[in-house]
């Protein structure tokens, strides 16, 4: 990005000046002229030749002074119109300035302008001292004693107006202020004037006094000189370095657009070119160092054989340019090259630092896996968004969870995980609408602040269709996985009105929605509640896990041909201190949201296999089941747990059936394939729990060592009524059996759906008219009185009570220790 401006040619201004002061002058000439052929005044010829000498030595440069490609020439003008005044008079005096003047200049070859210049100013400031003299009581050239005096205010009026006329064009060909360029000019002309007065007052009162002396004024006037040189470049060298101490504060800011702007008028004021141009490329930070870049090439104002040009190094490379565009040669010294640099070094630190904390404020604004914006980015936009809602359009937060993604992460890895985050980002940055902002806000949650919405019900068809787009299959590691979203809503202003209140609120109905299955809800205050209760249940079992309090209760599962009990499915309750009884439907999602999956596994699986110890030990050879989550199989060391459980209760691995969802079998990520083969090995008997409604294909019954399948309860509920579930049940236990499975039907509710899977083949059922879940003493009892219930083909049905005081989320049947639990 480059930045450039040249100097401001004002032509206009610059002809003005001249034309004025070049009229004015000839117009005194004139006048002076006209005196000195109406009544000359004799003068006698030495006076007459030693002004000519005095005025026409004047101009000659003691001193140069460089502003840019400008060279500013000190002299002893002052000098030797003092000492014209005392020998010439004024008509006299003023000509011989308005002709010796610019063939001075014209011999050191100054240009034409700059002659016509010079002199016709000189003219001017000689006529304007003879005036001052007059005014003060003075005659020019009858100055003697103490009458010298009077002509130092005189001299020190055309160094004024020197100053005045020449600050007036370079401030016309500059463009700048001309009370900025007085100010600049003035200082060192005043004080190289008042020596150059002095000077002239100290001859003219020598030569009256003591001719001789004179001898001894030009080793004055050299040591003069060199005094005022030495001067001069010291007042220059500490103007510029209070500039750039001055440049180093102006410069301490964070923008990089204004530093560009601000270091490019700080050149300019420093160095005095006719341009500046500043070319800033990208900061190369460690990471693409070894990237080779392209060297920034100034561009903008013309180039010229006598610009300089400094490269801006910074601490990781090359950052820039800086280049000073001359129109003309201009005199470089030393000390320039080191103040040039000094700057540069300046600017390059400004421009590293503003680079730097331009970096660091887009991390801190944004996700880095995503590249979207991050929690922090919502809060500032969904603020803005709320101060302009009175003057502008309605907005609505969405809060985007992804369902099950922690399977995903678990099974597959952190790297499909990511790989799955990244997809999910890129279907919402490209589903929104423009001006919408879609931001990760950690884990598995997105939001999406929808700006210019009519109403609440647009920003439900929005959310609606992205839980349709997100459900989606998305390839991640060669698979397509389905991942489907939970999406909560708050609109403002109804649903909250600072920040923290929507974000709490959309996450409110976003649980909501994950809750119910329904993919996308709104806000609703009478649902809040319940999730302040659900985020306590939360805390509490951490206590439940450490204390013990988690429980068994016991479902028999029986032979549809013989009616006896083979098995029995372990189901988790929680005995709440202040809720009572809980079911699992009403703290499972607590369970795999607290991290503490494997520790409530191991409880559940030592009270269970320790309560089928017992029944062996009494002569009961019957089977336990025990669910599993799908993270439990990411545990290196679950066989070997398992195999020590079996061992302390003195069971045979085969009496153990682990039931596992299709998601966790479908995703076959090489820890999971390793669990199941170190299961199977063992000797436990493996299950497909919920079979039919999860990602996988029938023919994934043939891909692992299996030994059973259960049918999930919304294929076996009116079995008898429902042809197509009938059909979908039929090839379930065809294909099964053909491979070699076991069937389970769950969730069996009357005895018609008993008859129907005894005709359709099924090998095993259970469910709430069966019997429902007892606690161990109850299902020991049962198995003590007959261990057999009878078939429908035989007798009634024994089943057992509910436990006295179990709270459910259905009314009807219990729920199973696992996140996809259903009634039996």
């Amino acid at each position: 990005m480059a930045v450039g401006t040249c100097a401001r040619f004002i032509p206009s201004r610059y002809l003005l000046v001249l034309v004025v002061v070049t009229c004015t002058a000839t117009a005194v000439t004139a006048s002076c002229l006209s005196r000195l052929l109406d009544a000359p005044e004799p003068v006698s010829w030495w006076r007459l030749a030693l002004g000519i000498a005095c005025i026409a030595i004047g101009p000659i440069p003691l001193l140069r002074v460089r502003s840019g490609h400008h060279t500013g020439d000190y002299d002893l003008s002052e000098a030797g119109v003092v000492i014209g005044l005392a020998l010439l008079p004024a008509p006299q005096l003023i000509t011989i300035s308005a002709a010796a003047v610019p063939i001075m200049h014209a011999v050191l070859r100054r240009s034409p302008v700059k002659v016509l210049f010079n002199g016709a100013s000189a003219t001017i400031g000689t006529a304007v001292a003879a005036g001052v003299l007059w005014l003060l009581g003075g005659r020019a050239g009858h100055l003697e004693g103490a009458a010298i005096a009077l002509a130092a205010p005189a001299g020190l009026t055309v160094c004024l107006w020197t100053s005045l006329s020449v600050s007036m064009v370079i401030s016309a060909v500059r463009g700048m202020p001309l009370r900025r360029t007085l100010r600049e000019t003035m200082g060192i002309s005043t004080v190289i004037a008042a020596g150059g007065i002095a000077v002239g007052c100290g001859a003219v009162a020598l030569a009256y006094t003591s001719p001789v002396t004179l001898i001894v004024l030009p080793p004055i006037l050299v040591g003069l000189v060199m005094v005022y040189r030495m001067q001069v470049d010291s007042a220059q060298q500490r103007d510029r370095w209070r500039q750039l101490n001055a440049a180093a504060k102006d410069l301490a800011i964070l923008d990089r657009t204004a530093i560009e702007a601000r270091a490019t008028e700080i050149a300019y004021e420093i160095f005095r070119p006719d341009g500046v141009e500043l070319v800033v490329t990208p900061v190369v930070t460690p990471v693409a160092a070894s990237v080779p870049t392209t060297p920034a090439q100034p561009t903008g104002c013309p180039r010229g054989a006598d610009d300089v040009a400094t490269t801006l190094t910074g601490p990781s490379g090359q950052v820039g340019v800086l280049r000073l565009h001359f129109a003309r040669p201009a005199p470089w010294r030393e000390h320039d090259q080191a103040v040039l640099a000094a700057f540069a070094n300046l600017v390059a630190l400004a421009v590293t630092n503003a680079s730097t904390y331009a970096e660091a404020h887009d991390q801190a604004f944004h996700d880095a896996l995503t590249d979207l914006g991050n929690r922090r980015m919502l809060q500032q936009r969904t603020a803005q968004a709320i101060a302009t809602t009175a003057a502008g359009p309605r907005f609505a937060l969405l809060l985007v969870d992804l369902d099950r993604f922690r399977d995903v992460n678990d099974t597959l890895g952190h790297d499909a995980g990511d790989q799955l985050l990244r997809g999910i980002a890129e279907r919402l940055r490209r589903s929104v609408r423009a001006g919408d902002l879609v931001t990760r806000i950690g884990g598995d949650e997105f939001a999406v602040l929808l700006t210019g919405i009519r109403d609440a019900e647009a920003a439900e068809t929005i959310a609606s269709a992205l839980t349709r787009m997100l459900a989606r299959p998305v390839s991640v590691e060669g698979m397509m996985l389905s991942v489907e979203a939970s999406v909560g809503i708050a609109c403002l202003p109804e649903d909250g009105e600072t920040v923290d209140e929507l974000l709490r609120r959309a996450d409110v109905a976003m649980y909501q929605a994950k809750r119910t299955h329904s993919g996308y809800r709104r806000y609703r205050a009478d649902e809040d509640s319940s999730t302040l209760a659900h985020m306590a249940l939360m805390a509490d079992l951490h206590g439940a896990l450490d204390q013990g309090d988690i429980s068994l209760c016991y479902q028999p599962q029986i032979d549809l041909e013989t009616g006896r009990i083979v098995a029995f499915e372990a189901l988790a309750r929680w005995n709440h201190p202040v809720l009572g009884l809980l079911a699992p439907d009403a703290f499972i999602g607590a369970v795999e949201q607290s991290g503490r999956i494997g520790d409530f596994t191991r409880a559940v699986l030592r009270e269970a296999l320790s309560a089928s110890g017992r029944w062996r030990a009494d002569g009961a050879r019957v089977g336990i089941s025990v669910n599993l989550f799908a993270r439990n199989l990411l545990e290196p060391d679950l066989a070997t747990e398992i195999a020590q459980l079996l061992l302390a209760n003195r069971m045979p691995a085969s009496a153990l059936t682990l039931e596992i969802t299709e998601r966790a079998v479908v995703m076959e990520s090489a820890t999971t394939v390793r669990s199941l083969a170190a299961l199977h090995d063992l000797g436990v008997r493996l299950a497909v729990d919920d079979f039919g409604t999860g990602y996988c294909a029938l023919n994934v019954l043939g891909q692992f060592d299996l030994h059973e399948v259960k049918i999930d309860q919304s294929f076996v509920r009116n079995l008898s009524g429902d042809r197509a579930n009938s059909a979908i049940v039929r090839a379930t236990i065809a294909l099964a059996h053909d491979l070699g499975l076991r069937v389970v039907a769950e969730g069996v509710e009357d005895s018609e759906t008993i008859s129907a899977l005894s005709v359709l083949g099924c090998d095993l059922a259970q469910g709430a008219f069966i019997s429902p879940p007892g606690s161990a003493e109850q299902a020991t009892a049962l198995l003590r009185d007959t261990g057999r219930l009878a078939t429908p083909r035989s007798a009634d049905v024994l089943p057992f009570r509910r436990p006295a005081g179990e709270r459910s989320g259905t009314a009807a049947h219990a729920r199973r220790a696992h996140p996809a639990t259903d009634g039996r």
